[in-house]
Order: structure tokens, then C-alpha cells, then sequence
């Protein structure tokens, strides 16, 4: 570790053993001796750093360096070239680092519309942090379950940390055992990846007020950001030119277009991605093998006619996919629905589309039509908040993405999308 860290690190520990009396004349010595017969590496360091210093610095020295000697600040994360490509990438990594430095801010939410690389971003910042020599902070990655509740949540940090809760049980004992173990670090960053559902950290026991602790949460939903943090960023898709950098990034160069022509399918194939990149990726690596003019232009046609036999899609379809799925209310996911049945990128007015969903029984009958309307702007609202509906129009309309791989994913998780005028509904099977 480098000296500037360590000594940080320790001084922490020194101002946390402000008021510890001194236990006695000699004890100093006493750990003098001590730290010559051993001969480990932590008692060496001991010696170096207590000459001088009064007997309650010296345990507060000795607690840190006895107790961390075997625990790195953390583990690099595996990570692709996904997000060094675009100028987002960069004011975003910016921003997250500025807002870890400021004191305004104990919890940092990070949300975006499914596959825009929220995951890949935070694994860069994340590797990063790791790196920096004027960062000593603890980092704790830990990717949240789809299931979510509290109990499954407290477990899965105390593994990420080190605490042992095989036989506990009680949320409220728990919450108690991983305030204290986190104090106990003095610096940490924890990340909480892929959260879907809005929860009190100290609830948890995830002490955020204390001083040099931060906490970080990715969300597709930026209603869960909100009723978390004190600081949100929206993680944007890519530009048409940093799509297609990106492409090229990850075909390699190894792979030239064959023949030439193919260049031109290829970039309409990514500007059906509309900036996501994971179908960037899968597109890229899919194309890699390409021969013939035809493989190209079939595979801009499925695209555009959002056939469902593109199997290099599926990862980015099962993320989509994850997104429908925590909609979680039926009125939600038909109303998405209905919203698929018009192109892609076309202005639907909300007025317009909330008389229609009310007609149509997706939007149950109340005592006015006033209060109808105000369920319809909820759901719309909802929809913007995960970003599978994009505002426009200063409000007053919303869009599907202009995405095949929306569309695909339609296809794909619904198998077929019928529209019953006798039944009145979506049936999705």
C-alpha cells in the first residue's frame, strides 16, 4: 500500500481513539518489547509508527494494522472495452469521482434505460478507484437479486465484507452486526449494482452518515434513484458515431469488411442499435465471420422486420426482457404494450393514449374521469421513470424507442402480440 494511503488510514484510526485512557506506566515498552520478538510484517510496521505517540494511539495503530494485513481495498472487476468509447464514458466517470470527494453526497444513484451500460461503466469507475493512490476506501461490488428483499440484501453484503450471519436470522440483529463491521472499516465504497426496489440503508445497516462512507446504486429506474440518493446521473445511450467506434472496436481489426460494400449495411445495422451497447457488442462479435454481401443485408432485414431468429441477440434481449419483467404490475405491461403497437420513434400524444387505454379497460373505471386520467399520467409516468417511454414534446407526448431490439424483444418475450377486439385486450402468451 502506498505510504501516503497508509498514513490517512491511520490517522483515521487515531482521530476514532480520541478519549482512550492510558492503561498504565510501561505499557509502552511493554509493546516495544513485544514488537521485537516477532519478526511479521505488521509488527515491523507497528514499531515504525509508534515512536512517540501516547498509548491509545498505539492501540488504535495496532487495531489497524493486525486487522487488515490479509484484506485488500478490493478485487479488480473483469471488464470489456464496453464503455472506454464515447465522450459520456468520461463526464460521467468524472462526475461519480467528484461526487465520492464532496460530503453533500453519502449515496450516488446512477440509472439508464436496460442495456445502455450502466454495469460496464460502474466496473470501470470501480477498477479505477481501486488504483487511484490517493483514494483509501474500501470497495464492495455487489450485484443485487431480481428477488429482492432485505434479509437477501444484508446477506449478500456481509459475504462481500467478511461478516458471518449463518445463524442469524433477525433482520433488526443484522442490521446491528453490519453498521458495526462497516464503522469498523472507517473508508468504504459500496456499489450496489442492478437495485429495483427503493429501501432505508440504515435499515439494511448501511451506515452512509458516517463520515468517508459512500454508497453507489445502479437502477434502471430513476424513480429508485430519487428515493435513495442525494445525487443522480443519467447514463445516456451512444451517438451514431460512437456506436459505430464501438462496433469497430469490437469486430477488431483483424476482421475487414468482405467485401468493401458491406461497410454502408453495417453502419445502418447499428443505427438500429439506437446507442445501446450490448446489441453493439453482440452485433459486433456476430459479424465477425461475415463473408458475403447477402449475410449483411439479411441481417439488417431481420433487424428492421424484428425477426425473432437472431440468436447473438440474446443477451441483450434477456436484459430487456429483466426490464418488462419489473414492471411487475399486469396495467403497466399492457400499457408498454400498447405502446409497442405504434413505429418506433412516433409521437403519441398522452392524452390521447390515456383515453384509449381507459376505453379499453386497461385503465380500471373510477369515480371521474379526472381521476382516470390521473391513474393513465401515473402509468406513463411510470414507464418514463424505468426509460422504456421517452417524454417529448415538453411533456405532453411520449415515444417507444426507435430500437430493433426493442422490437425484437417484443417478439421474443411475447411470442405473439395479438390484439383481441372481442376480449379487449393484449394477450401475451
Amino acid at each position: 500500500m502506498e505510504q501516503g494511503v497508509e498514513e490517512e488510514i491511520i490517522s483515521s484510526h487515531l482521530e476514532a481513539a480520541n478519549g482512550i485512557e492510558n492503561t498504565g506506566e510501561g505499557s509502552i515498552q511493554h509493546v516495544d518489547r513485544n514488537a521485537q520478538e516477532n519478526t511479521g510484517e505488521a509488527t515491523q510496521d507497528l514499531v515504525h509508527h509508534i515512536d512517540g505517540r501516547s498509548w491509545s494511539e498505539i492501540q488504535a495503530i495496532s487495531s489497524y494494522l493486525f486487522q487488515n494485513t490479509s484484506e485488500t481495498r478490493g478485487d479488480l472487476l473483469p471488464t470489456s472495452s464496453t464503455m472506454t468509447v464515447g465522450q459520456e464514458f468520461k463526464v460521467i466517470k468524472e462526475s461519480i469521482c467528484s461526487s465520492l470527494m464532496d460530503d453533500e453526497f453519502s449515496v450516488i444513484g446512477i440509472y439508464g434505460m436496460a442495456g445502455v451500460g450502466k454495469t460496464e461503466l460502474l466496473k470501470h469507475v470501480h477498477n479505477e478507484l481501486l488504483q487511484r493512490s490517493d483514494i483509501s476506501h474500501f470497495l464492495y461490488w455487489v450485484t443485487v437479486t431480481h428477488d429482492f428483499s432485505i434479509n437477501r440484501l444484508q446477506k449478500l453484503i456481509a459475504e462481500r465484507i467478511g461478516l458471518d450471519l449463518l445463524n442469524e436470522d433477525d433482520n433488526l440483529r443484522t442490521s446491528v452486526k453490519l453498521s458495526k463491521k462497516l464503522t469498523q472499516k472507517q473508508k468504504w465504497i459500496l456499489i450496489l449494482d442492478d437495485l429495483c426496489d427503493i429501501f432505508e440503508p440504515e435499515t439494511v445497516g448501511i451506515p452512509v452518515s458516517f463520515k468517508g462512507c459512500k454508497l453507489i446504486v445502479s437502477s434502471q429506474s430513476k424513480e429508485v434513484c430519487e428515493g435513495m440518493t442525494s445525487r443522480n446521473i443519467r447514463v445516456n445511450p451512444l451517438s451514431n458515431g460512437e456506436a459505430w467506434d464501438l462496433f469497430q472496436q469490437q469486430r477488431g481489426q483483424g476482421f475487414p469488411f468482405s467485401p468493401p460494400d458491406a461497410e454502408q449495411i453495417a453502419r445502418d445495422i447499428i443505427n438500429e442499435c439506437d446507442g445501446l451497447p450490448l446489441g453493439v457488442i453482440s452485433l459486433a462479435r456476430s459479424t465477425r465471420g461475415f463473408r458475403f454481401e447477402r449475410q449483411w443485408r439479411n441481417t439488417l432485414q431481420n433487424l428492421r422486420h424484428s425477426r425473432v431468429g437472431l440468436d447473438h441477440m440474446e443477451k441483450a434481449l434477456q436484459t430487456l426482457r429483466t426490464s418488462y419483467t419489473h414492471l411487475v404490475r399486469f396495467d403497466r405491461q399492457q400499457c408498454f404494450l400498447y405502446c409497442a403497437l405504434f413505429p418506433g420513434g412516433f409521437k403519441i400524444p398522452k392524452e390521447d393514449l390515456i383515453a384509449y387505454l381507459i376505453d379499453e379497460g386497461v385503465i380500471k373505471k373510477r369515480e371521474s374521469r379526472e381521476d382516470e386520467f390521473d391513474e393513465g399520467h401515473s402509468l406513463l409516468d411510470r414507464l418514463e421513470d424505468v426509460c422504456l417511454l421517452e417524454s417529448v414534446d415538453g411533456g405532453c407526448a411520449v415515444k417507444m424507442i426507435d430500437s430493433s431490439i426493442y422490437l425484437l424483444f417484443i417478439g421474443k418475450k411475447l411470442i405473439c402480440l395479438l390484439y383481441s377486439k372481442e376480449k379487449k385486450t393484449l394477450l401475451c402468451f
